[in-house]
This record gives C-alpha cells, structure tokens and sequence, in this order.
C-alpha cells in the first residue's frame, strides 16, 4: 500500500514539476528571442560603422569573460550544456543545488545569447528543469533516492518546453537519461512533459516550432538520398563530438583559463555577427529560414558544407569556455546543412528534388544529432514534433538510424556520456555527494555482463561494495554467492572520492 501511495505521490510531484518547468520555460524562451534579436541588431548596427568593428567584438568579449568567471565563481555545475550534470546527479556522484543554478543558467545564458554565441538554449532548459524537480523534491523533504526520478522528469519536461514537443521529451528521459523502462519513470517523465507543454502552449500558443513550405511527406524513393544523408551526418556528428572534446583537453593540458577561452570566443561571435549572421547564435533563424525556403548563397554546394564545419568549430570554441549554453540545437544546424548539402546536389540531376529539399534537410537535423547523443527515437520524434510532418517519420527513420549504425561500427558513446567520464576522470571542484560513500541505485538490463554473474566473480572497482538487491517485491542482502539477475535493482556504495567508479559500475549493468 505504501508503494502505491508512494508512487501516485511521485506522480503528483512530477505534474508540479511539469508545471513549474513549463513556467521557467515559457519566460526563457521569451528572454532567448530577445536576446537573440538584440545580438543581431548589433551585429548589423556595428557592420554599418568603423568604431562597430572595435565595440561589438569588445561587448562578446566582455561578456565572455564576465559569464565565465560568474560561473566558475557561483556555481560551477552551471557551466557548459548541464545535462552533465543531470546525469551525474541521476547515478548520485554530482548533486544540484537549484537556488544557485537557476539564477546563473538563466542569466549566464541570456549574456551569452545576446553576444552571439554559437550555443543554444536546449540544455540550459534540461538543466534548469531538473533543478525544479530537485527543487520541488527538497520543498516536500523527500529523500535523496525518491527526487532522482523528479530530477530526470524535470529535466525532460525542460526538453519537453524548449522545443514545444511533449513526445520528445518523455523518449529523451527514456532513452537518453535514465535509459529504463520502470512504471515510476515511465509516469512521472510522461505527466511532467505534457503538463510542462501544456504551459508553454497555453501562453505562447500551439504552432510548431519549424514550418514548412509547401511539404507533404517523402515518397518512397527518396529513402537512398535519406541514407546517404544519415550516413554522412554520422560521421559529422562523431567528428563534432570529437573536436568538442579536443579543445575542453587541450584547455586543460595547457591550463588555458575558461574566462581567457570566453574572451577569444566573444570576439569570435562579435566579428561573426557583423560578417556572416547566419552563424552566430543558436543556429535556430537560419534552420527556420532554410526550411521554409527562404534561403539565398546556401543552394551554393559549397557554401553549405563550408556553413556546418565553420559551426561546428565556432560551437567547439564557445562550449570549450564552459559558458551556460547547449550544443544541441547546433548539432541540429549542422545536420540541416548536410541536408541541404545533399538535396541540392541530387537536385542538380533530378529537379523534383529541390521541391523535397525542406524533407531531406529535416532528416540531416535529425541524423546529426542522433549520431552526438545516440538516440535515434528521440531524435526521430523531435523533428518531427517541431516541423509538425508526421509523414516524414519513415525516412527520419532511415536517416537516425543509419547515423545511429556510424556510432555503433566507429564504437562511439554518446555525446553526454564522454563528457560525464570526463568530468569524474577529472574530477572538478564541483559539487557531489558529502559523504565518504556514495550509493549508486541501478538497474541490471538483460544480456549485462552482471546478468546471471555471482556477486564474487564480478570484477569490481576496490572499494565498492553491492549493499542490497531488490528482486521482485523481496529486499536480499547479498553475499558473495548470490546471483544476480536481470531486472534486479542493486544499490552499489563507492567511495566518494573516486566518482569514476560509479560509470564502471553503470556499464557492468548495462546490456
């Protein structure tokens, strides 16, 4: 009986996090817009006068350098996407303190949007809603174990909110980060998606967030050209993921200073926004224009590949400051223009093509980033939430799936993943657990390496230790005899001081 009251209190809490996520989202997306438009005003104000060309590039840098230092100084799990973070908080070896991250997130973010950085504003939402499910949590004094579910629910109504796509949202906490199919999580990523759209639609209405031109679907035979465009944003996203990883290295191992990247990549966005606007910002102008047809230099072939490496090196520069901002809706940028890429150079040979072109582009967002965080059904089903063509479903299909195959034959992990193992190799002065043990809660998925393994023959990191199996409705307390199985949920303690152990561990109980 406790159980089912537990649950339907989760529930209940999940819907409020939903609400209050959708509520943060609605005024965000507003202050985004705006900072947005300011950015290109300036950039176009400061193209029209020689002292423009000195000002501009010295407003990025100077708000470069102020985001950064801010956030290193005030809350640190702040800096970059966040949905690092997120998932660190998830497996229990980081932990979010919302009263500090929700100013810095919104406020550093904005700063940076309003220079023309090239990041956008998904995973700061993602960040932001988790830390209201923390919040929210903490206000009913549950404990640490039961907000893990209102965290990931809060961060997926936060995704839900961003992109006005209730369906994505609930996939992302599936799919991409809680990565199980539990009733718990099931519900509570569900009920605070659809309550968090709920509120953005009732204020900022219910238009999608892309729209069309003239475009019913993809016939039949277009399925190659959705291939080859999956397969090459494949290889696009691994080598983004690649560069984004290189310069946060790089920034290390010659101790570069986050503020002294901040500056280099605010003068970047300045010049960047008085010489080729399209590139500056979140990328999501120039994607709204490319698929509603109002496009100019971009049918040039050349033109467009050149725009999707010049973004995603741009990206790699702002992420490597980890200022607040996301990678994600540049991913999407990117794809957009490998799309575009492809359609118009199979147009050149069959015409009836270029009237396709806002499809096969959809399929190159959708395939770039399915190839960055690995998770083709999210991705398919956010395109096509935000574009409103459900007919293109099939080919989005093709398309993540075969970005999806890349990863898999290159052996890649998801975007996030690297950057968590990153972030626990390192080590950071970020905050996590206080106390000298930290205890995981996971679930053993079918066919992992603990799946019908005894608990003594598993290969452990030292120090780490299996507390408890919950089997059914039964509480074992294991020994070195007992085996585990599938769809056990076994609470592991690790010391606090080595948080990587905790990843190790998470992958012995995963497939």
């Amino acid at each position: 009986m406790n159980s089912v009251i537990s649950k339907r209190r989760h529930l209940f809490l999940a819907f409020l996090v939903g609400l209050f996520a959708g509520l943060v989202a609605v005024v965000y997306q507003i202050s985004v817009k705006k900072a947005e438009e300011f950015a290109l005003a300036m950039g176009h104000w400061g193209s029209a006068h020689w002292y423009g060309w000195i000002l501009v590039p010295l407003f990025g840098s100077a708000v470069g350098l102020t985001v950064a230092k801010a956030t290193a100084k005030f809350a640190p799990e702040a800096g970059g996407g966040g949905i690092v973070n997120i998932k660190g908080t998830l497996l229990g070896v980081r932990k979010i303190r919302p009263l500090r991250v929700l100013p810095v997130k919104f406020l550093g973010s904005l700063g940076i949007f309003s220079a023309g950085f090239a990041l956008g504003p998904e995973a700061p939402a993602i960040q932001m809603g988790g830390a209201m499910g923390q919040l929210v949590g903490d206000a009913f004094g549950m404990e640490k174990r039961d907000v893990r579910p209102l965290i990931a629910a809060g961060a997926g109504a936060g995704f839900a909110a961003v992109f006005n796509a209730p369906l994505a949202g609930f996939i992302f906490v599936i799919e991409g980060l809680k990565k199980e199919m539990s009733a718990l999580t099931y519900g509570t990523a569900l009920i605070a998606s659809v309550a968090s759209v709920f509120v953005l639609r009732a204020v900022l209405g219910q238009k999608s967030v892309f729209h069309f031109s003239g475009l019913n679907g993809l016939p039949l035979h277009t399925l190659p050209v959705a291939l080859v465009i999956g397969i090459a944003s494949g290889f696009v996203g691994y080598l983004f993921k690649k560069l984004l990883l290189f310069g946060l290295n790089f920034r290390s191992k010659y101790k570069i200073g986050k503020s002294t990247v901040g500056v280099v990549a605010g003068l970047a966005s300045g010049v960047i926004l008085m010489t080729v606007p399209d590139l500056a910002g979140s990328g999501q102008i120039a994607m709204g224009n490319i698929l509603a047809g109002r496009f100019d230099l971009h049918l040039i072939l050349g033109i467009s590949v050149l725009f999707c490496f010049s973004r995603m090196v741009l990206t790699a520069l702002s992420h490597t400051s980890e200022v607040p901002g996301g990678v994600l809706v540049s991913t999407l940028t990117m794809g957009c223009y490998i799309g575009l890429f492809f359609s118009r150079a199979v147009g050149e040979f069959a015409p009836e093509y270029l009237k396709l072109m806002p499809g096969l582009v959809a399929i190159g967002m959708a395939s770039a980033l399915a190839s960055s965080i690995r998770s083709p059904l999210t991705c398919t089903v956010l395109v096509v939430e935000i574009t409103g063509e459900y007919g293109l479903l099939y080919a989005l299909l093709v398309g993540t799936f075969a970005a999806y195959a890349i990863g898999e034959w290159l052996k890649d992990v998801p975007l996030d993943d690297a950057l968590l193992d990153r972030d626990l190799r390192d080590d950071r002065d970020i905050p996590h657990g206080d106390n000298s043990m930290t205890i995981l809660d996971l679930l053993i998925e079918p066919g992992s390496p603990m799946d019908q393994t005894l608990v003594r023959e598993l290969h452990l990191p030292e120090g780490s230790l299996i507390m408890k199996v919950e089997r059914d409705s039964m509480v074992i307390v294991p020994n070195g005899g007992t085996k585990l199985k599938e769809g056990d949920r076994i609470q592991v303690g690790i010391e606090a001081a080595k948080p990587y152990d905790a990843r190790v561990i998470e992958e012995l109980a995963r497939s």
